[in-house]
């Protein structure tokens, strides 16, 4: 008799841990895969986000829009006029048509959003809607990203990441930065230099 209930139990004992090893597995999979999408995450294509004076550097999502993008901005900067809509985003039409990834998401500052493929919006506030994400900026916080990016409408200039030597350029409360011109140092100049390479609307020009 007890060579049999020690069998049994043996049974039990061989079932409850089987049975609380594979969620224990399926946790340790997971587990890697956020690891490894994290990885890739941080070696996703960057690019720059220049807006009255500064230089915001921003991670690209891994899909098909921001691919999209890259493709766009290795023909050169794209440029756009961008205003404030809902308390939440900056917004302007690119003049482009990019590919949507939609789906229902949770928006938080520092976002960068593709709306129906012909708008870029920048998030200083939450949100949440049917959009495609397309990146998100670097570490900076809601605080940062409102200040730079003002109040009413500005210019948006991106290019791929790298493309300036220029990350911020001090400009105090930045009002009133149309036409600013800058060196590469960062360093206010009273007007575009004769020759050299200098940053004007947060564009970068040269002249030989």
């Amino acid at each position: 008799m007890r060579c049999y209930i020690r069998i049994f139990a043996s049974c039990i004992c061989a079932v409850l841990l089987t049975a609380y090893s594979v969620p224990s597995e399926a946790w340790r999979m997971q587990e890697s895969y956020e690891t490894e999408t994290g990885n890739q995450a941080k070696t996703m294509g960057k690019i720059d986000i220049q807006v009255n004076g500064h230089t915001m550097t921003a991670t690209l999502a891994d899909n098909s829009s921001a691919a999209a993008l890259v493709e766009l901005l290795k023909h050169g900067p794209l440029t756009y006029r961008a205003h404030d809509y809902g308390g939440f985003e900056k917004v302007g039409n690119i003049g482009h048509t990019l590919p949507r990834n939609d789906e229902y998401i949770l928006i938080v500052p520092g976002d960068i959003i593709l709306y129906q493929g012909t708008d870029i919006c920048i998030y200083y506030d939450t949100n949440e809607w049917n959009f495609t994400r397309l990146g998100r900026i670097d570490n900076l916080s809601q605080s940062e990203i409102k200040r730079i990016l003002g109040v009413g409408e500005c210019t948006v200039t991106i290019t791929l990441g790298g493309s300036s030597s220029v990350s911020q350029v001090d400009n105090g409360d930045m009002p009133g930065t149309a036409g600013a011109v800058y060196g590469l140092d960062g360093k206010a100049l009273g007007k575009a230099p004769g020759r050299g390479v200098y940053i004007e609307n947060g564009i970068k020009k040269s002249r030989l």
